[in-house]
């Protein structure tokens, strides 16, 4: 799993991801909400370990740092919009508050709006229809602020110092505790999730940087190339020069 920081750090973020053919989403998290919706086709998601099984005119809002991810049938159309919660704060009466199910009825239009005053009214637009039959449960006060700052922390240090010490220092709770709640809250332990995302980021520099491979590994946070190899292996299903050679960016 992987937190996209993006999602998160942008004021006013607002986008569309549209795709008509089989395409599938890993598991991710985001402070941004997130509108899935099945044109045409049948998609299967999770979010928070529930199963959807999804169709034409189905569609799902997932909130703000629920994790979630999409596996799409042979020639589905989606269209995912996604927007930071700024852009929509009236709608804070359900901040403290998460959905018993993110499923519901929705078919985009199409549009593809290009002011603010337009995007926030397209968002809107969906919360409107998502609530209108929502049922609601009580989140953990402060639990989602607490998960919000560690997963900053780790998405501006996880190319230096960024281990469990140093988080829970950082946020001034107990080592047991925050590594404790990061499993409960995420899906996953803290290690396995700072590590995906240095090797989440060592493709994207593999794909578009010249820098050696060991230069590549220091600038994810491997203080060791061994490990960094050993680690690229077990997560991606090849060694760093495979996925080089394999993709021929570099001749």
């Amino acid at each position: 799993m992987f937190f996209e920081g993006h999602h998160s750090t942008e004021r006013n973020y607002f986008n569309f991801v549209a795709s008509k053919n089989t395409k599938s989403f890993p598991l991710h998290i985001h402070k941004a909400y997130e509108c899935y919706a099945v044109i045409s086709g049948n998609a299967e998601a999770i979010v928070n370990d529930v199963k959807y099984l999804l169709s034409a005119g189905d569609a799902l809002l997932i909130f703000p740092y629920q994790r979630h991810e999409y596996k799409t049938g042979l020639n589905t159309e989606t269209e995912v919009c996604i927007f930071s919660p700024d852009l929509v704060g009236s709608f804070k009466k359900r901040a403290n508050l998460l959905p018993k199910s993110n499923k519901f009825n929705y078919i985009p239009d199409g549009s593809r709006p290009d002011s603010l005053l337009l995007k926030k009214a397209h968002c809107y637009k969906i919360l409107g229809i998502f609530d209108k039959d929502a049922e609601y449960t009580d989140k953990v006060s402060g639990e989602y602020d607490l998960l919000s700052t560690i997963l900053s922390f780790i998405s501006s240090n996880y190319s230096s110092e960024c281990t469990l010490e140093t988080v829970a220092k950082h946020v001034g709770y107990d080592y047991s505790y925050i590594s404790k709640f990061f499993k409960r809250m995420t899906g996953t332990n803290f290690n396995a999730y700072v590590n995906g995302l240095r090797i989440s980021e060592a493709c994207r520099l593999l794909e578009n940087d010249n820098n050696s491979i060991q230069e590549i590994a220091e600038a994810t946070g491997f203080k060791c190339t061994r490990t960094f190899n050993r680690e690229f292996l077990q997560i991606v299903g090849k060694s760093p020069r495979e996925y080089l050679k394999e993709l021929g960016v570099r001749g």
